[in-house]
This record gives C-alpha cells, structure tokens and sequence, in this order.
C-alpha cells in the first residue's frame, strides 16, 4: 500500500482502500471488487512515465518498478475475476 500512498493522486489509494474494504467482507460484492479492480487498473495506466521518475526521485522509492509491479497483479486479479463470474 504505501506505493499508492507516495503518489500525488489520492485516487489510486482510495481504489485500493475500497478493494480491501470489498474483499473484508465475509461474502464481497462482486461488482465492488470489479469496480475498484478497474479503478487501480485505470489509474496505473494513467501514470506517466516521468511522473513516476520524479515521485521516485523526490521520495527515493522504486515507484516505476512498483508501477509496473502493481499493473502486472492487477491485470492478474482482473484476468481471473472475469473468468470466475
């Protein structure tokens, strides 16, 4: 979590708070997970190259290889939620 928490847009942090909240509950709602999976999916995209350098920079942290870290899970969870509805 603390890769959302260094960067500048509170909105991936929000996302990934709200799939934890989701997957917290005894039986998770299947479009919250869905909802908030796109959401970190989407603004992982959105992430610039450069902003990531800077932010890494700045704050001495690997952010674009935690970027590309964080994606790759993601797109991971995405891929079998899909297949498991």
């Amino acid at each position: 979590m603390r890769f959302f928490a260094t960067l500048d847009d509170p909105a991936g942090f929000e996302a990934l708070c709200r799939l934890h909240s989701a997957f917290s509950n005894p039986f998770p709602d299947a479009d919250a997970v869905e909802d908030a999976v796109h959401d970190i999916s989407r603004f992982l995209a959105d992430q610039s190259p450069s902003s990531l350098d800077r932010i890494g920079a700045e704050r001495n942290f690997a952010e674009s290889d935690m970027a590309r870290w964080h994606g790759a899970r993601i797109s991971q969870i995405y891929g079998k939620f899909r297949y498991a509805r």
